[in-house]
């Protein structure tokens, strides 16, 4: 590919000959503003002409997962994720660096581990490392460069139709917004089964005391009706009883006029 100068331009620093970066001010802007705190891959095209390497980033593509102070490696499974977005989004371009915030509480040796990562998966010559410090605002290109990763003095930030990273931005924003619209749904779901079994507890909670209320009652009245029955017994019985006294009277007063009336008819003889 023939080295072509964009027109549209400024200068960041001081360029250097050797090294001259071109970041397109969509990506940009999206490194700067919505993906400011997460990692990404670099995507457009590398020339190398006359001995000077010409680097035009053109896309980037979310990389999760990556955090300054987390485990600084790059999984399998997201590198599938990348090519994937990739060859989706930006047909035709290739990877030629990384970007990542550097957060204002930075583990110590957080650039040997980010030189680690660098060499092991952007070890090309004409792969670079963009990142913005969080503590000072400053944002900085980074190359493999005699042996090992230097700054780069300046860079260029050109202007032009990137229609593809303007589409995958759009995407993305899409994206998020179904993403939280299903997380709210979901909590809606969870808020209308959470009433529906605070209802359902709520509604057992009642039957359950009026179940016990109605036995409660139920036990009253049958023991209410035992001790009017064992009243009435003994009622009946005490009747009977004097009844029955009675009569043993009445019986003894037969007999004693039976043997009167015999004494009377013996004592005639």
């Amino acid at each position: 590919m023939e080295w072509m100068e964009p027109k549209n331009k400024r200068t960041v620093g001081i360029v250097p000959e050797d090294m001259q970066i071109y970041i397109e001010d969509y990506v940009y802007t999206y490194l700067r503003g919505e993906k400011k705190s997460e990692a990404a891959i670099l995507t457009g095209k590398s020339v190398f002409s006359e001995g000077n390497f010409y680097i035009y980033i053109t896309g980037a593509i979310a990389c999760p997962g990556l955090e300054a102070n987390g485990e600084l490696s790059i999984s399998k499974r997201v590198w599938n994720y990348v090519y994937q977005e990739l060859h989706q989004s930006f047909d035709k371009q290739e990877i030629v660096g990384w970007y990542m915030p550097i957060p204002e509480e930075a583990e110590p040796g957080v650039y040997e581990r980010i030189q680690v990562l660098h060499e092991k998966d952007f070890s090309g010559a004409d792969m670079v490392f963009f990142c913005r410090n969080e503590e000072n605002g400053e944002e900085s290109f980074f190359a493999r460069r005699q042996g090992r990763m230097l700054k780069l003095p300046g860079y260029y930030i050109y202007y032009e139709k990137n229609p593809k990273m303007r589409a995958y931005i759009l995407l993305k924003r899409e994206e998020q917004q179904l993403e939280e619209d299903l997380k709210a749904e979901q909590k809606s779901d969870e808020r209308v089964v959470m009433r529906y079994r605070e209802y359902m507890n709520s509604h057992q909670m009642k039957e359950t005391r009026t179940k016990s209320r109605v036995q409660s009652k139920a036990g009253s009245s049958l023991a209410y009706t035992m001790c009017v029955l064992a009243l009435l017994g003994m009622f009946l019985l005490s009747v009977g009883i004097v009844a029955g006294y009675r009569q043993v009277h009445e019986m003894d007063d037969v007999m004693t006029m039976v043997e009167d009336q015999l004494h009377l008819d013996l004592s005639g003889e």
